[in-house]
């Protein structure tokens, strides 16, 4: 099964020097820029640091950037055999009612 999924990736890095890199993944696109302008609108508030190019921020005093990227990617979820794991939580429901009675 392969599923859509929308992505922020951020990273921050002392010039050649990577130190952070995190990627939120969203369930919609709506999602996603909602958090993503969020994101960058508060990089845009901090007096400290400047937007050199669309979403990468750079902090003259210490040489640290910010830089904030929109992707998407296709996750592929594989189960063993077609249907094994919905099998495996029916057995597991009748398991449980069994056990009740």
């Amino acid at each position: 099964m392969k599923i859509k999924v929308f992505t922020i990736k951020s990273e921050s890095f002392r010039y050649g020097d990577s130190q952070g890199e995190e990627i939120k993944r969203f369930s919609s696109e709506e999602l996603r820029d909602k958090q993503f302008d969020k994101e960058v609108g508060e990089m845009r508030k901090i007096a400290d640091l400047t937007e050199y190019e669309p979403n990468s921020f750079e902090d003259s005093i210490h040489k640290w950037a910010y830089d904030y990227e929109k992707r998407y990617e296709v996750i592929d979820i594989i189960e063993k055999e077609d249907g094994e794991f919905l099998n495996e939580l029916i057995i597991q429901a009748r398991k449980d009612k069994i056990i009740k009675i």
